[in-house]
């Protein structure tokens, strides 16, 4: 019996051996593919519908032993959407017009391509949408023994929301003084209170609007606060020595009233200074442009039976009445 088995076991294990044979030979064919991170990130993440958004898209070749040796990106405006233009790209060349081409070259391990890419978004939708027509492709060489990746697609991942509330506004803002608010029709009910934010800077996002009352608490020393916080970012919280100036409509007359300004930081546990206070009269700014020195002031005014309060600041954060 042990005779007759014997020649079984050895063809069986020709037979495996072959094909590892053969699988090895022909292994080096194969492209490998890169391990890559790519990413569709808007700025700011969070807009008014019809307004400018800008998106910064990343290609990240992640070190590892794959090089690719031709990288290109293709990003075909999606409809309602409008190309407004490529402000930035690195390394390689782009084109646009209504869709964007990019022909980027070698990505080799470690290395990355980045690009900002602006758009005016559609009027007439709400809601989250993706960033997914951002495609990345991937040539190289077949007998390059798995050192090269080529014939890969990869689509970026993302998404920006597109908020209509009356009680929320965002941009892109391309040069500095650009207004960006949420609805200025003030009513008693419906509608309290605006915020606006004149843009300090050009290429950055702001967002501004509203929360009730409750959402944060007010410091002892501003208790006696009233109405909606409003709600302010600019680039992210980057913060500018300068200033910027935010405008604050109120239904009714509130007054000579001053203004708590809690910052980003601020936590009533943690971090409880974290904010400053913009008094009446000690911080009347002496004029409609402050120099830095003089930040934060304000400057109150009225009209048609409602107040105004332009604010001068230069951090982010939440910013209530009392």
């Amino acid at each position: 019996m042990s005779l007759r088995r014997r020649p079984i076991r050895t063809v069986t294990a020709l037979a495996v051996s072959t094909g590892l044979l053969l699988g090895s030979l022909a292994a080096p064919a194969l492209g490998k593919l890169a391990d890559v991170t790519v990413t569709a990130t808007a700025v700011p993440g969070a807009v008014t519908p019809g307004a400018n958004v800008a998106i910064d898209v990343e290609f990240l070749n992640s070190p590892s032993p794959s090089n690719i040796s031709q990288l290109f990106l293709t990003a075909t405006t999606p409809p309602g959407w409008t190309l407004v233009t490529v402000e930035s790209f690195s390394p390689g060349s782009c084109s646009w017009s209504t869709d964007v081409q990019c022909t980027i070259g070698a990505v080799n391990s470690g290395a990355a391509f980045e690009a900002r890419i602006v758009y005016t978004t559609p009027a007439n939708v709400a809601g989250t949408v993706d960033l997914d027509w951002f495609v990345f492709n991937t040539t190289g060489v077949a007998n390059d023994k798995g050192k090269n990746s080529h014939g890969d697609d990869y689509l970026t991942t993302g998404s920006v929301s597109l908020d209509d509330t009356k009680d929320f506004g965002g941009a892109y803002t391309a040069t500095g003084l650009q207004v960006v608010t949420d609805s200025q029709a003030l009513h008693a009910t419906r509608n309290p209170q605006f915020t606006a934010v004149s843009s300090p800077a050009g290429s950055i996002g702001v967002t501004v609007g509203e929360k009730p009352g409750n959402a944060f608490v007010c410091p002892a020393d501003a208790s006696t606060c009233f109405g909606q916080w409003s709600v302010i970012s600019v680039n992210a919280g980057a913060p500018y020595p300068n200033g910027f100036s935010v405008l604050l409509g109120y239904k009714g007359n509130i007054g000579n009233a001053s203004f708590v300004h809690l910052f980003d930081s601020y936590d009533a546990v943690t971090n409880p200074t974290a904010y400053e206070t913009i008094l009446y009269p000690a911080n009347i700014c002496s004029s409609p442009s402050p120099a830095a020195a003089e930040i934060p002031c304000m400057i109150l005014s009225s009209s048609g039976g409602n107040s105004y309060a332009t604010l001068w600041l230069n951090q982010n954060g939440q910013i209530k009445a009392f």
